[in-house]
């Protein structure tokens, strides 16, 4: 929601309502990340991690990260050999540690919150959440194949396993999921080659796990009170960077850019490769208008929002409108009032609501 570099990590929407809202049950996580490769080195995945991360926030707002939905709950498993006692021991140990230990230890802040999270950690291997990531039996299986994922060859469908992962864990009591589409470089996401149609793909890939977890939401009344939405970080153009393009964003040269001047000298490349500052989002759910739509988009480059143009923090005051918070609710970083919309004055698309 802030524009980089804005001086400081800022926290996610995850991080945020995970701060503001807090947990729904007392053993199950606020915020689940869903989708990532975890152990990844690759800078870019350094750089998603801490867009969902808990940004200035203590970490325990950050999020509980699963990486493939299917083997989540590896994540809740103890190290094998050891019992349910055998782990007990040990945080009775690490307990009689801490308060037997010097002044300076026993009343530090930092590790008081540090043994908090392990002790959170211990409660939930044992919670309500944990039966919610088991996918063995056939009634998941048969789950699974209405998401789109039909077969164990299908590992790379994190998405669609999510989407159903997700469901679950609304159910369970966790406030905020996000799904992420894995992102490697001219894969999935990534549309700087052969454009066109890798769109006409990904479309088939989103559209079957959506809409059935949009579905499965309503058939168990819970989308009315469950936001659902789907949105990307920005969107694409036909023009790739070029005299047109700043690095990275839309100059004020590309207005000038005429339809017949784009051109590419490769087939293939006809895909998407600039960043352009005008994009959708879908919202489903949560007290939303259905069969609605909101803005337009100029049918000509460079494709700028012509009628009700909406900012990314009216994006985010509205989902948080939604959720019962006002715009300009802040937390301190340093000295430093940090708002959950930049400067507190998104403004909430009250046309949205049903």
């Amino acid at each position: 929601g802030y524009t980089f570099p804005s001086g400081f990590k800022a926290p996610s929407l995850g991080a945020i309502l995970s701060r503001t809202l807090g947990r729904r049950h007392p053993d199950v996580p606020a915020y689940v990340d869903i989708g990532r490769d975890l152990e990844s080195s690759h800078d870019e995945d350094k750089f998603l991690s801490d867009v969902v991360g808990p940004g200035f926030y203590p970490q325990e707002f950050g999020p509980f990260e699963v990486g493939d939905p299917l083997s989540g709950a590896q994540l809740l498993e103890r190290l094998s050999g050891m019992t349910k006692s055998d782990l007990q021991r040990r945080v009775q140990y690490r307990r009689a540690l801490l308060e037997s230990a010097p002044l300076r230890y026993s009343q530090d802040s930092e590790l008081a919150r540090y043994v908090d999270i392990v002790d959170e950690a211990v409660a939930i291997m044992d919670s309500p959440i944990r039966d919610t990531f088991d996918f063995t039996d056939a009634k998941s299986v048969e789950e699974l194949s209405t998401y789109g994922y039909t077969s164990p060859d299908d590992r790379q469908k994190r998405f669609e396993a999510g989407c159903l992962l997700a469901r679950r864990l609304i159910e369970t009591g966790v406030r905020f999921v996000e799904v992420e589409f894995p992102y490697r470089g001219f894969k999935y996401l990534d549309t700087h080659f052969q454009g066109a149609e890798r769109y006409v793909g990904l479309k088939k890939r989103i559209d079957t796990p959506i809409t059935r977890l949009v579905r499965d939401l309503k058939e168990r009344g819970l989308l009315e009170r469950t936001l659902v939405v789907v949105l990307s970080e920005f969107g694409r153009t036909v023009v790739a960077r070029s005299a047109f393009f700043k690095p990275d964003n839309l100059s004020a040269d590309a207005a000038k850019v005429l339809p017949e001047q784009i051109t590419l000298g490769n087939e293939k490349m006809y895909g998407y490769h600039g960043h352009l500052a005008t994009w959708s989002a879908l919202f489903f759910g949560g007290g939303v208008r259905e069969g609605f739509v909101y803005g337009k988009t100029a049918d000509e480059h460079p494709m700028v929002a012509v009628e009700n143009p909406v900012s990314i923090s009216d994006v985010r005051a509205t989902i948080f409108h939604h959720l019962g918070l006002k715009p300009d609710i802040y937390f301190m970083n340093d000295t430093r009032p940090v708002y959950i919309t930049d400067n507190g004055e998104g403004q909430p698309i009250h046309a949205l609501a049903g």
